[in-house]
């Protein structure tokens, strides 16, 4: 069964007939929607979803969406997965708080593109279509979320794996709890203060997380 908060129908954007699309339509049609699923979420979070929206911007037909994604969960849901394998850059410069500086500004960076802002719109955001689908979508949304973070701590944790093996940091730590502390103001500045996150900040982080000896 089809679950769209808006009914099927003919509007949107109509598909050139015949028009090639070089590097495969299938997977051009997907990256063009996916994006603006993203770019949709990142401006108006769940509020500004829905399929026709959606189709306009990626400038698809509405039944397009309808063939491929089963429900809009479906398509926010692919939006994230697809969203946490886009790697960040992890530095190697053989210096624990160089690579901190450069990792810092990857995320920071990161958090500022429409992607950084979806995900937290998509994982935070109650559910507007209703009770009878909230607690899937949000348990559907939870497993994603942790999958995301999964994957981004395990990219970033490489800098801190690094570090305890060249003995700059005591393999007794808590990676993860470690990385936490050091990402958290950067979330804080970008979505709570609405403040940006220049290279004083991250090195005002470092120095109180990990104080120079």
């Amino acid at each position: 069964m089809t679950l769209y908060p808006d009914d099927v129908g003919t509007g949107g954007t109509q598909e050139g007939v015949g028009t090639k699309r070089p590097g495969g339509r299938a997977a051009r049609v997907r990256r063009d929607v996916l994006e603006a699923v993203t770019h949709l979420l990142a401006e108006g979070g769940f509020g500004a979803l829905n399929v026709e929206a959606i189709a306009a911007r990626a400038g698809v037909h509405r039944t397009t969406i309808y063939r491929r994604w089963a429900t809009l969960d479906d398509l926010v849901l692919d939006t994230l997965r697809s969203g946490a394998r886009q790697a960040i850059r992890v530095p190697d410069t053989g210096d624990l708080r160089s690579d901190l500086r450069q990792l810092l500004g990857e995320i920071a960076a990161a958090l500022a593109t429409p992607l950084g802002h979806a995900v937290v719109h998509a994982t935070l955001a109650a559910s507007p279509y209703g009770s009878r689908r909230s607690t899937t979508r949000a348990k559907a949304l939870a497993e994603v979320r942790e999958a995301f973070w999964a994957t981004r701590f395990d990219l970033a944790g490489e800098v801190l794996r690094r570090a305890v093996a060249r003995g700059d940091l005591d393999p007794g730590i808590n990676l993860r709890h470690l990385l936490e502390v050091l990402v958290a103001p950067l979330y804080y500045r970008t979505f709570v203060l609405g403040a940006p996150v220049d290279a004083g900040v991250v090195e005002r982080t470092i120095e109180l997380v990990l104080p120079s000896r």
